[in-house]
């Protein structure tokens, strides 16, 4: 279906009247819907290019009286637009629920297999668009909530897309749990094409209280689970800069220095990132600053080619290595110099001058400390 405000004022398929009629239809001007059936005859079912009818534009709009008065005039209530919407697909999108229970049950319309272009049952659109009551209404009349679009999304992956942790709520904590809300949790870990759990999703657009339910109902998913590019919710959490769902990951038990498919962490995602405020993050909760991913580079590394001055600093207070050599051979200071970075590379020798003068200054301390304590007690064991 078009969009919410989108009607085919200039579609040539229709007469003017025809347009008029779906307009009306759409703005509930229920005299002039009646007005133009009976004086003005026009076809109840004309349909616009996109397959639509006046009554799929009242369902959708949630016209209840206007839709009464096209299902008396016998318009009919089995047809579906080019993208495959039925009347109940109209109705469930936006959440029309007095709709719903009309078409269901004095309509008798409620066909499980009627199913969009896309692959989307009346349950899924439910969960797709946030509507948890329609939802609940669904799964009263038997619908399967184990069903797939055609991207091998399940009910749980729209819900965490959307963000619609009321929907979550519905599945995860009913008062009174059904034996399909059973079947769901048993969907909790499954993958769709591109190889994404429910977490992923939810995670990967900023949906914490989507991935706590995730976390914390009683079907808990698998906290580690990762996508086609090795990458758990903590990847893509820390990508995104988001310190509040990384938090949330990490105190649920995450590995805090997994690596993708190209061994990055979570801190060379920082880094590649430029998110000082992450990498400080990452830096208080103890990750490994020495791990090198597939280039055998640091975290280090690759700001130095990137230039990220602010990450670097905090890398280079933390401790990191400024010696490890990548396997072209290089180090941090040697990537910068190669990359052009002159401000990396200033900060770069003075933090290894300064690193040197550490050394210096130990074995400073040590010659004139150290050594002669010892000299002195071994002069006292000889004589």
């Amino acid at each position: 279906m078009k969009g919410d405000d989108e009607l085919a004022s200039d579609d040539e398929s229709m007469l003017q009247v025809e347009k008029e009629f779906h307009i009306a239809c759409k703005q509930n001007k229920v005299e002039k819907v009646k007005l133009l059936l009976e004086r003005h005859r026009v076809q109840v079912d004309s349909v616009n290019l996109s397959g639509q009818t006046a009554l799929h534009w009242a369902v959708g709009s949630g016209h209840d009286e206007v839709v009464k008065i096209l299902i008396q005039k016998k318009a009919n209530v089995d047809l579906q637009d080019k993208n495959g919407y039925s009347l109940l697909h109209c109705a469930v999108r936006q959440g029309h629920l007095k709709i719903i229970q009309y078409i269901v049950d004095d309509l008798f319309s409620l066909k499980p297999k009627d199913v969009t272009k896309d692959g989307k049952t009346s349950f899924l659109l439910a969960a797709e668009y946030g509507h948890a009551d329609v939802l609940s209404f669904l799964m009263n009349h038997g619908l399967k909530l184990s069903d797939v679009d055609t991207a091998g999304n399940t009910i749980l992956h729209l819900a965490a897309k959307g963000g619609y942790s009321h929907v979550m709520q519905e599945l995860f904590f009913p008062d009174e749990e059904s034996e399909q809300q059973r079947i769901t949790k048993k969907l909790i870990d499954t993958k769709n094409e591109n190889g994404e759990a429910a977490l992923h999703i939810a995670a990967e657009n900023g949906h914490t209280e989507c991935v706590r339910m995730l976390l914390e109902s009683d079907a808990v998913c698998q906290i580690s689970i990762c996508n086609k590019e090795n990458r758990n919710a903590l990847h893509l959490a820390v990508k995104n800069g988001d310190e509040k769902l990384a938090r949330l990951l990490i105190d649920k038990g995450m590995q805090l220095d997994a690596q993708d498919e190209k061994q990055k962490t979570s801190l060379h995602l920082a880094a590649e990132n430029n998110l000082p405020i992450m990498a400080r993050f990452l830096l208080k909760k103890g990750c490994n600053m020495g791990i090198v991913d597939d280039r055998g580079q640091t975290a280090l590394h690759i700001t130095a080619e990137l230039g990220f001055i602010d990450v670097a600093d905090l890398l280079i207070v933390a401790g990191s290595d400024l010696k490890v050599q990548d396997k072209q051979n290089k180090n941090p200071l040697q990537v910068a110099v190669r990359a052009d970075q002159v401000h990396m590379v200033d900060m770069l020798i003075k933090a290894q001058l300064y690193l040197t003068w550490k050394e210096v200054r130990f074995y400073y301390v040590f010659i004139l400390q150290v050594v002669p304590i010892a000299f002195q007690s071994l002069w006292c064991l000889l004589f």
